[in-house]
């Protein structure tokens, strides 16, 4: 037994709570369940139509950032919102996937969902950690392509 084994045994059950919850609010496809999941922890439901209109913007690939700015400036945001709204301008701006990234970060704040315990701190921190994920994940999949095709079209053997 090695000496982190209840962090380890914590962490795998966390793991298994967030994604179960996930896997069930992903099979409705709708983009609403899994904001309405994050009421619990700190999304306030008034926040639902406005990040709903980011979501559709984002899948779309359109501008986003006067609905980030709707979010972001309306006093009765909740932080979650304009962490997210954030999220989502931030990649928009650095030429990131905005629908990936958007979906990543709401997902990725599920990690305050089963352990309300922990607060708005777990729910941004899954929040960036998600959204960052996806973000990096497209960039390695992209020089990794960029690659490929390099050495695929190069004319020597080499």
């Amino acid at each position: 037994m090695g000496p982190n084994d209840d962090l380890v045994d914590s962490a795998r059950q966390w793991f298994d709570e967030i994604t179960g919850t996930q896997r069930e609010d992903v099979q409705p496809g709708r983009l609403r369940y899994h904001l309405l999941r994050l009421t619990v922890c700190g999304l306030r439901h008034e926040d639902i139509p406005a990040l709903l209109e980011l979501g559709r913007l984002a899948f779309q690939g359109s501008p986003v950032a006067d609905q980030v700015a709707r979010i972001t400036e309306d006093p009765g945001s909740s932080t979650l919102a304009c962490v997210l709204a954030n999220i989502v301008r931030d990649a928009a701006s650095g030429g990131g996937p905005t629908r990936q990234v958007m979906l990543g970060s709401v997902l990725g704040a599920y990690l305050g969902v089963p352990r309300s315990e922990h607060g708005d701190d777990a729910t941004v921190h899954g929040a960036v950690a998600g959204g960052s994920e996806v973000w990096a994940s497209s960039m390695v999949e992209e020089f990794h392509q960029a690659r490929f095709w390099a050495d695929y079209t190069n004319p020597s053997d080499e």
